[in-house]
Formats: structure tokens, sequence, C-alpha cells
């Protein structure tokens, strides 16, 4: 072996700041899943707004575009 090189949870985390290291955002588990995944809207900052695979709906290109839709919506409904 000439060159060994590891990538791990941790690597992942620190190189894409991926809360916990995840690819994917929440499990799939009851109470991670659909609309128990967190908000849009930031509860600490104002005007700060989420989307993609760790808020509601959930994983997947067409639940993340989805997502930006709501948030889109959110930003309109709170600065109309």
């Amino acid at each position: 072996i000439v060159v060994e090189e590891t990538f791990s949870v941790s690597d992942f985390a620190e190189r894409y700041n991926s809360r916990q290291g995840t690819a994917l955002g929440l499990a799939h588990t009851l109470r991670q899943t659909a609309l128990f995944r967190p908000p849009h809207r930031s509860e600490a900052v104002p005007d700060l707004y989420f989307t993609g695979s760790y808020t509601t709906p959930g994983i997947g290109v067409p639940m993340c575009l989805i997502s930006g839709e709501h948030a889109a919506n959110a930003v309109i409904d709170d600065h109309r």
C-alpha cells in the first residue's frame, strides 16, 4: 500500500458543514419524518429560512424541491 486515505463521519461533517456528518439529513424514524422535521423559519434568527432534506417534507430530490417551495412561501408570507 503506497497511499491509504480514510474519510469518516467527522471528516464529512467538517468538510461539508453537515450536522453530525450525515449526507441525507435526519433519519426516517417516526419522530423525524415529514411534519416532525424542523420548521422552515429559524426560531433563533429573524428572517433566516431553511430548506432541503433536514426540513419538511424530507429527503429526496422531489421532497427537497417541495421544501424550497415551502420556504419561499414562508418568506413571501412574512414580507407581504
